[in-house]
């Protein structure tokens, strides 16, 4: 798992061959496909290129509120979520 950032490392890993492959909660599995790759890890360690995944086509997320809930149905006679300030 990257921080927020996106950098990330992978230690010790032995010379060989091996298939990058990327997950991404909200990717669509063919935008995850496409990056997809074989990479060859030489004795001295190697560096990647940056990998960037597509916000097109994401699948969307439930939208929760800040206490992890689902937002109360309805709204105020205005058509407003029912905690929006007065106006």
């Amino acid at each position: 798992m990257t921080p927020a950032s996106g950098v990330y490392s992978i230690p010790n890993v032995p010379p060989g061959k091996y298939q990058l492959r990327i997950f991404h909660e909200r990717a669509l599995p063919q935008n995850l496909e496409f990056l997809e790759h074989p990479i060859t890890v030489p004795e001295t360690g190697t560096s990647m290129a940056l990998i960037s995944i597509s916000e097109t086509g994401f699948i969307p997320a439930p939208h929760m509120n800040k206490y992890g809930k689902e937002y109360p149905p309805g709204g105020g006679a205005e058509g407003t979520y029912p905690g929006a300030p007065k106006q």
